[in-house]
């Protein structure tokens, strides 16, 4: 896989991390809304405190569902995270790896090209040399 297309799941991974995060929060909230902006069916105090019993009964049942939602929603965003820095780190190890690769070729050519110098000037002194015995 390519940078680019690394780059792009990552970001589609932020996204969609964010936006369904975001939606499960609006979702909490307009139904924390609707369970107490509901109107009282009756206004004796014992319905009332009955009411609110069913209700903060209600709230509950809404917070753990929400927490459970979110708890495996975070847990599946994890393991893409994973699988998304090992497709960095592997990455990033070719990539390390072609650089040391041409790093290894240059030195090798610059080895070559001096060796073929040295053996140049090597044989100009000895011609010189021997010109002037």
């Amino acid at each position: 896989m390519n940078y680019i297309d690394l780059s792009t799941k990552t970001v589609e991974l932020s996204i969609d991390a964010m936006t369904s995060a975001a939606t499960r929060a609006l979702d909490y909230a307009k139904a924390t809304f609707d369970v107490m902006a509901k109107p009282y069916s009756a206004m004796r105090p014992d319905a009332i405190v009955n009411e609110n019993f069913e209700r903060t009964g209600k709230l509950l049942e809404l917070r753990d569902a929400f927490l459970r939602d979110a708890s495996t929603q975070y847990s599946s965003i994890a393991n893409a995270a994973i699988d998304h820095a090992k497709a960095w780190q592997e990455t990033a190890q070719r990539g390390f790896q072609g650089i040391g690769d041409v790093m290894v070729s240059n030195l090798n050519y610059v080895k070559e090209a001096t060796g073929h110098q040295i053996d140049g000037f090597t044989k100009h002194v000895e011609a010189a040399a021997k010109s002037h015995k």
